[in-house]
């Protein structure tokens, strides 16, 4: 796994184990270690992955991130499964 710090631009991809490729919604649910949420959209990736790129500017806090896929295909929601991700501040 790759180590990723605080101000870095970061490639985000999760698993919604169905198939996107047709949901008007498709986004990155995203906690930051101090509970903010952030949606980023996100473009399909091998019909069932979903990858959002998160600028430098989103990334501002060092700790554990919760990242989870969603996606409405006909207004039915599909939401993958949590994980985390460390973000180091910098020079650790």
């Amino acid at each position: 796994m790759s180590k990723y710090y605080v101000g870095q631009h970061i490639q985000a991809t999760g698993d919604t184990n169905v198939d996107v490729s047709g949901a008007t919604t498709k986004q990155l649910r995203i906690t930051k270690p101090d509970g903010t949420i952030i949606t980023p959209t996100a473009s399909v990736v091998d019909t069932t992955k979903l990858r959002a790129t998160l600028a430098d500017t989103d990334v501002d806090q060092a700790g554990n991130w919760k990242f989870q896929t969603y996606a409405v295909i006909s207004s039915e929601e599909y939401i993958g499964d949590t994980y985390n991700q460390k973000i180091n501040a910098l020079y650790t």
